[in-house]
């Protein structure tokens, strides 16, 4: 064995550029699938880093009559499951924002989720230091642990240096809230995903009926022993329909939806993350396949050498051994470069991945990583080292080279067509795929919106809440004008064109819902929900200033814009016993889901989180529909509120259009709202086509990684065509010489030599079209604007791969035409 590692690797080194060629080929393949699978491994299948992850599972309501199939829970519904359910070991919620923290002279955005005591238990974690908070039954409803926090390890190491006498200190939220420090988690440990630290919230019971119609809640819960979790979705949905007849007005037509959580956390990027997977190992199966090539080429110009060692005595497992220890050798140095590409290839998948893609950061190499790479390398090797073993058993049945060696009918060379029939069959398959992709971003990005992303500048900002709480006031009078006057400050700007608030940006995150109802609605009473659960509705919300529709390009389809008489009073917002009441204008979707067959305007509807500002608003207005969840999604039914009657943001994001860039007025911006307000934070400003571009970022993704995987295996593939067509063109050299001399044209000659080069490729691209039917239906959650069938992508990736392989073919074709017939049959 030794002394055939030694030949083997001597022989090699004779060969450099054919060496290096296919180490390269394979370190192409093994680096990428190297790269894909350790995002693979990161995000799909690694164990969440939880006590027995396979338990947790995640718990929705859901309303297929309204389109909700992950809706947040309400607390109702929480606490009926919590104390219900048998299914369930334990059920906990949380809520997740951002809070203002103040650090010295410092404020710092801290991730802050309210959870249920029993949140830590349920993930069967212990804190690090101190203490967590106290099961409920111990908390007394009117306080409890409620001026209390937990917070991360990561936060403890950034703002308290890991000291740990931060157990007790006192950090002040928002400018007026302090709260006691009481635990440090460990490391590693958040939930909900980058949370940094966690209050205590416990749900006041009873519950109204009222407050079961607001639903805010994230749910996670542990299934109970020897549960399944099919087990609890029988016995949740039993449930559903026991309090939809308990509370018809809050829960009728809600059910709901179990998900393990992990499924929970990673299903958005499942399918993608799969779909590459596949793709990459299309790429190491073409490279191998060239190699393939690449090796029985070498293997016939061997064949003397091989029948020779036959003569000598060697076996036919002697000869096989050596080509599969030279395979090996090959294979090795394959995927130890792999690994370095695999490495860089990883660092620029992360680059560019979207946020939205869950533990990215956890990518490190482990020992399922390395068996992988290994295994990639070792299959590799037996695919490559198998085709000129082959070669070397004839070898041993024949004893010698035959003289018609190089005859067009040698069976080598049908093996190698048949390896680039392969090879073309893969290539349109990642072909089709690429191109399905694109043309779904092309429609993408040619959507309608329903505004207009040019020249605005979307500018967050953020007021310490603590600064409006003042003892014996309500803060609504002081918002209202703060509000007023910043945004007339920002519209004093050179250059600006129009400005407004909006509390939730298109297409910037998640978008704020709420439950309403029409208040002529039957049952419905002042703020008593009507009594069938189909005359509830939901739509998004958002809080604006008039000028947001402008800055924006939201056109007003029918009836009116705010006005500055929209507005309550001082005393309508400090004394709640004076009458109020107020207007609202609502979207295209809204009007058709919710009015089909009458005029909205005039209507009046009443909205369950608007208790605080007014009873029923009238509709005064309908404006045109905005894709605000995702470019890929229809406008969603929405309601607008003029924030001079609904003054409660603390969190204000300003939309302004202005005659110059956005990167441009950016800094006069920041400076204007320095001055008008210095403890007014400006959290990002960033072009509104910077938000529309992140909104893309995931089908970006998705297209360039497979793009490119697409490209790298159309490339191998033209060189594999290109090198098998060249050494076929070599091996039949003296009928070539024959066909000129007996008077074939050159025009002949290429014809021949394109047609059996072709002729494989076409075979391919057949049987590639044919696969593609079938698997580019996994793409269908993927694509937008095209079918999984696409006759396009379809007809487009034949003619791509025909192209590049005749353009591989012409240049061994026009060789062919310049052989000598004289030479040729001298030779003879």
């Amino acid at each position: 064995m030794l002394h055939d590692l030694r030949y083997a690797f001597r022989t090699l080194r004779r060969s450099p550029g054919f060496t290096l060629s296919v180490i390269l080929a394979l370190a192409l393949g093994i680096g990428a699938n190297t790269a894909v699978f350790s995002v693979v491994d990161a995000v799909l299948l690694k164990p969440l880093p939880y006590a027995d992850p396979d338990r947790l599972v995640r718990l929705y309501e859901r309303n297929a009559a309204q389109g909700i199939e992950r809706g947040e829970v309400s607390p109702g519904t929480f606490a009926d499951w919590r104390t219900r359910t048998r299914t369930l070991e334990s059920v906990a919620l949380s809520t997740l924002n951002q809070s203002l923290w103040q650090f010295g002279d410092r404020y710092d955005i801290v991730t802050f989720s309210a959870v249920s005591p029993a949140l830590f238990d349920l993930f069967r974690v212990k804190p690090m230091l101190g203490r967590t908070f106290r099961p409920e039954s111990q908390q007394d409803r009117r306080g409890g642990d409620t001026g209390d926090v937990v917070i991360s390890f990561d936060l403890w190491q950034r703002r308290f240096g890991g000291s740990s006498s931060v157990l007790g200190r006192s950090v002040s939220v928002e400018g007026r809230f302090p709260l006691q420090i009481i635990g440090v988690m460990p490391r590693g440990f958040s939930y909900p995903a980058g949370v940094e630290a966690w209050g205590n919230f416990v749900v006041p019971l009873p519950i109204s009926d009222e407050q079961r119609q607001g639903r805010y809640y994230d749910v996670v819960a542990r299934l109970a022993p020897h549960a399944t979790i099919t087990a609890a979705r029988a016995e949740l949905a039993g449930l559903s329909t026991q309090m939809a007849v308990e509370h018809p007005s809050s829960n009728s037509g809600w059910t709901v939806q179990v998900e393990g959580l992990s499924e929970s956390t990673t299903g958005r990027a499942r399918t993608a993350l799969l779909m590459l997977l596949g793709a990459v190992g299309g790429v190491l199966l073409i490279g191998c396949a060239n190699v393939a090539n690449l090796l029985l080429a070498r293997a016939t110009t061997r064949r003397r050498e091989m029948a020779v060692r036959v003569a000598l005595g060697a076996a036919t497992w002697d000869l096989v051994r050596q080509y599969f220890i030279e395979a090996l050798l090959l294979a090795a140095a394959g995927t130890g470069l792999g690994v370095v590409l695999g490495t860089w290839i990883t660092q620029i998948v992360i680059r560019f991945a979207p946020p939205d893609v869950p533990r990215l950061g956890e990518i490190a190499m482990n020992v399922r990583l390395l068996l992988f790479t290994g295994s990639a390398g070792l299959v590799s090797a037996v695919l490559i080292g198998l085709v000129p073993a082959l070669q070397a058993r004839r070898a041993e049945q024949h004893g010698r080279l035959r003289p018609d060696g190089r005859a067009a009918t040698d069976r080598a060379s049908h093996l190698r067509r048949v390896l680039i029939f392969a090879e073309s069959a893969l290539v349109i398959l990642l072909l089709t795929g690429a191109i399905l992709l694109l043309r779904s971003f092309v429609k993408l990005r040619g959507v309608d919106l329903g505004f207009d992303a040019r020249s605005v500048l979307s500018v967050e900002l953020r007021w310490p809440t603590g600064r409006f709480l003042v003892p014996q006031r309500h803060p609504w009078v002081m918002l209202q004008q703060q509000v007023n006057d910043l945004i007339a400050s920002i519209e004093s700007v050179p250059g600006v064109e129009a400005a407004g608030l909006v509390t939730d940006l298109p297409l910037a995150g998640d978008v704020t819902s709420g439950s309403m109802w029409r208040a002529d609605a039957p049952g419905a009473s002042d703020r008593t929900p009507p009594a069938s659960a189909g005359d509830q509705w939901q739509a998004d919300v958002n809080i604006v200033t008039p000028g947001y529709f402008r800055a924006l390009g939201i056109p007003i389809l029918r009836g009116r814009n705010f006005a500055p008489g929209d507005r309550l009073t001082e005393q309508q917002l400090t004394d709640f016993d004076v009458p109020r009441s107020g207007v609202a204008i609502v979207n295209t979707a809204f009007a058709a889901r919710y009015f089909p067959h009458e005029d909205p305007i005039g209507r009046r509807v009443v909205l369950l989180d608007d208790e605080t500002f007014g009873a029923a608003r009238t509709i005064v207005g309908i404006v045109g529909d905005v894709r605000a969840h995702a470019v890929a999604e229809a406008g969603s039914p929405a309601v607008f509120l003029p924030h001079a009657e609904h003054p409660d943001v603390f969190r204000p994001m300003v939309a302004v259009r202005s005659t110059l860039p956005p990167d441009a007025i950016a800094p006069a911006i920041r400076e204007r709202v320095r001055e008008f307000d210095p403890e007014l934070l400006v959290m990002r400003t960033r072009p509104m086509e910077d938000v529309l571009s992140g909104a893309l970022s995931r089908p970006r993704f998705n297209l360039l990684l497979l793009g490119s995987f697409a490209l790298l295996a159309l490339t191998l593939s033209a060189v594999g065509i290109y090198g098998v067509v060249a050494f076929i063109v070599t091996q039949r050299t003296r009928e070539i010489g024959v066909r000129m001399a007996l008077g074939a044209r050159p025009g002949n000659v290429v014809t021949l030599v394109l047609t059996d080069g072709l002729m494989p490729v076409l075979a391919g691209a057949l049987a590639g079209i044919g696969a593609a039917t079938v698997a580019t239906r996994a793409l269908r959650t993927l694509v937008f604007g095209v079918t999984p069938l696409d006759p396009v992508s379809f007809a487009l990736s034949p003619v791509v791969l025909i192209g590049v392989a005749t353009l591989a073919c012409v240049l061994p074709a026009v060789r062919a035409t310049r052989v000598d017939p004289i030479i040729a049959l001298r030779e003879e």
